[in-house]
């Protein structure tokens, strides 16, 4: 569906719908970002429409966390001010897993803080 940067409008109707696949959610959200990046007039809208989808529980906590990650990226501080208004939603944000808590700790006990290969960079 997307070859070339896709109008906002065809980008907000991905991201309202979440029987959409995955992935194309995902490009959306990035190519958002690109927009956000490359079009001042459209900043606001496109904070908006990642707002919706972070606000949306149909859209799933990984792919949640993914639109957090997008808008962290944006540097925006309308993202920003949204994020610090969703506190209340930040526990469905967080992406964990019992391999990622032992990976982290096996990699704090071998190396210690800061190094070994299970370090996040």
């Amino acid at each position: 569906m997307f070859g070339s940067i896709p109008p906002l409008t065809s980008l907000d109707e991905c991201l309202s719908d979440p029987m959409h696949p995955i992935g194309m959610r995902m490009r959306a959200a990035y190519f958002l970002r690109h927009i956000h990046s490359t079009s001042p007039e459209n900043q606001e809208n496109v904070v908006r429409i990642l707002e919706k989808g972070l606000l949306d529980p149909h859209h799933g906590s990984l792919l949640r966390h993914e639109f957090a990650y997008v808008m962290g990226q944006m540097k925006d501080d309308r993202v920003r001010i949204e994020i610090e208004k969703m506190e209340q939603y930040a526990k469905l944000l967080i992406v964990s897993s019992p391999q990622c808590s032992f990976f982290s700790i096996l990699n704090l006990e071998l190396f210690g803080a800061g190094e070994g290969p299970f370090e996040r960079r």
